[in-house]
């Protein structure tokens, strides 16, 4: 009897530590940010590491090598339409933001495998789109901030801001186009229901 009130004893404190430990600061916590485009929702999912005093770009993140772009698993983005980034068409859906940062041009890659970590298991044939992009220097930002600026109803900036060192790069998402393929789409629609029920 005295042993069964040890056992349950134990696992009611294994479950408040659980419970508990689940409610801790994380060091890299999850952002993400929304910004409707147009009519097209856009979302980025990541998580956030912070400088604590190191070198960035160069040291903890190499250049020349794929990174996940945050910490722990991929960072992604998502569109509910398609867009277009740097003149190349993407269906809507969810893409992991790959990026190979260097001294010079970085390059950025969405890539439709959402597990790939770095370039543990990239396989550029899964990108769709790759993107060269400048790095610019800006004020210092202690944790990995994306945003999404510039918005008008054809287009946004993407930004990732870390560091002293900021990339963007450009989507469009034109809105007359989408809304004209959107009525298109719900017509053809209806004239399937109506054939079929008619």
């Amino acid at each position: 009897m005295e042993s069964m009130k040890h056992l349950t004893l134990s696992a009611v404190l294994l479950m408040a530590t659980a419970t508990y430990a689940q409610k801790l600061p994380q060091p890299s916590p999850k952002g993400s940010v929304t910004q409707t485009v147009g009519i097209t929702e856009v979302t980025i999912n990541y998580s956030r590491p912070s400088v604590k005093g190191r070198t960035i770009f160069g040291d903890l993140v190499p250049y020349g090598q794929i990174w996940r772009t945050g910490a722990n698993s991929a960072t992604t983005i998502t569109f509910d339409c398609p867009v277009s980034i740097d003149g190349t068409q993407v269906p809507a859906g969810e893409y992991a933001i790959l990026t190979k940062p260097e001294a010079g041009a970085w390059v950025i890659m969405l890539n439709s495998n959402l597990k790939v970590s770095g370039a543990n298991g990239y396989d550029p044939k899964m990108d769709v789109a790759t993107i060269k992009a400048q790095p610019v220097d800006g004020e210092h930002v202690e944790t990995l901030t994306f945003t999404i600026d510039n918005v008008m109803n054809d287009g946004a900036d993407i930004t990732l801001h870390w560091a002293k060192t900021k990339i963007t790069f450009h989507l469009d998402a034109p809105a007359t186009d989408q809304a004209l393929a959107n009525i298109d789409k719900a017509l053809a629609e209806k004239e399937v229901s109506a054939s079929t029920y008619g």
